[in-house]
């Protein structure tokens, strides 16, 4: 994860850095207010750890941090990257351009005239 969309959204990574480090302050967090050097220094305060090694903590944190908040993956500003991981959600082969009208997207009744449905719904 970059720093920058962990600074935006500061406040939502609270309780992963709470769970990596238990005696993180909320306080002291808010204050904080997403400066990497301020949290570096924060966390070498609180490990009683040298800044180099605190730095290589939160590195290998944001490296590791796998449970982002979905606030955060929902920020329109990850939308073009949203969209682009999901493209490996379509199996190989499938055109991902052409209407799904069997799953009752698109037309209001089917070609004898009545409804269409979503597949494996009959009502």
């Amino acid at each position: 994860m970059e720093w920058q969309a962990l600074a935006r959204n500061w406040p939502s990574f609270f309780p992963a850095i709470e769970d990596r480090w238990p005696d993180a302050d909320e306080a002291d967090l808010i204050e904080i207010d997403g400066d990497r050097g301020r949290f570096t220094d924060y966390v070498a305060r609180i490990s009683d750890t040298s800044r180099a090694d605190a730095g290589d903590q939160v590195e290998a944190w944001l490296l590791e941090l796998t449970d982002v908040p979905l606030d955060v993956q929902m920020d329109d500003r990850r939308d073009n990257a949203n969209i682009s991981e999901s493209a490996r959600s379509i199996p190989a082969g499938e055109d991902v351009y052409s209407e799904d009208g069997r799953f009752g997207s698109g037309a209001d009744e089917d070609e004898g005239g009545g409804p269409v449905n979503p597949l494996g719904r009959t009502n």
